[in-house]
């Protein structure tokens, strides 16, 4: 395999290298062993002057002499890279899926508009959703087949321009808005929509604040039971309540509205 990666240039000149590339190998034998790849790599020298490049990398040194001469005629910087081998892709089993990890991390925004960028194909486990850990939150992208036309595309199979996706992600972090994006052509278009939620962990410290759990003599506030365990004066009920004791039902019916995001219910009141 032989892997040609452009470095240092805008999307429009990286499209338009690339089919130069492949237009300078075209009649030889080895055509079909060539990939193009595109990075928005940073590369300056001390005076801030960009230098684009690209990086050749084969396990292969067989044709690297001819290889290096085509490009050079491209009028660009090379680096040349021996590659130490290459495992041409396998359909994973369901034990090696098990092994691989079910989320990424991301310790800011940046790193979020990143892995959002280069995971919005088609997610790796087929149907199941795509997760990133974001502070006390997860960012799912999941297959979309609504009707909601898509909030931005690309013809590539990844967003090699990240900072196009920014202003979703930060609308997304900020007032939880969900976006949809939509990547490839033709047969090969994945549509994926992107949500933000609290993660199972603070929600629970969320309602656990203000909650005191016991054996009291009072009644439930929503049913009149007279066996309640709760005693709550926080987020589960209005605000112009200051406390209120409730039975493990009601207490759990109350838990389960505020995880589907619903304001608390006036005291007295069935789900």
């Amino acid at each position: 395999m032989l892997n040609i990666e452009i470095h240092m240039l805008n999307q429009a000149n990286a499209m338009l290298l690339r089919r130069n590339i492949f237009a300078l190998f075209s009649d030889t034998t080895y055509i079909n062993e060539i990939v193009v790849s595109v990075f928005l790599t940073d590369c300056e020298d001390k005076d801030g002057k960009q230098h684009p490049f690209l990086r050749i990398i084969t396990d292969c040194q067989k044709n690297i002499s001819e290889i290096t001469n085509r490009l050079a005629t491209l009028s660009i910087d090379l680096e040349r890279a021996k590659l130490d081998c290459f495992i041409p892709k396998k359909v994973a089993t369901a034990e090696q899926k098990k092994s691989l990890p079910a989320i990424c991390t991301a310790d800011n925004k940046l790193k979020v508009t990143t892995i959002i960028a280069i995971n919005s194909a088609k997610p790796q486990f087929g149907k199941e959703p795509f997760k990133i850990q974001y502070q006390d939150h997860q960012i799912i992208g999941t297959p979309y087949t609504g009707e909601r036309k898509h909030d931005i595309s690309t013809s590539n199979d990844v967003f090699i321009e990240y900072s196009a996706l920014t202003p979703f992600v930060e609308k997304l972090l900020a007032t939880g808005a969900s976006f949809i994006t939509k990547t490839g052509i033709h047969s090969e278009v994945y549509v994926l929509e992107w949500t933000i939620r609290k993660t199972e962990k603070m929600l629970k410290e969320t309602w656990l604040a203000g909650t005191v759990q016991g054996s009291f003599h009072d009644e439930c506030a929503d049913c009149d039971n007279a066996n309640t365990t709760y005693s709550h004066q926080g987020i589960l009920i209005p605000v112009n309540d200051k406390s209120a004791k409730f039975c493990s039902t009601c207490f759990q019916l109350r838990i389960d509205d505020f995880k589907a995001g619903k304001p608390p219910r006036p005291l007295r009141t069935k789900a």
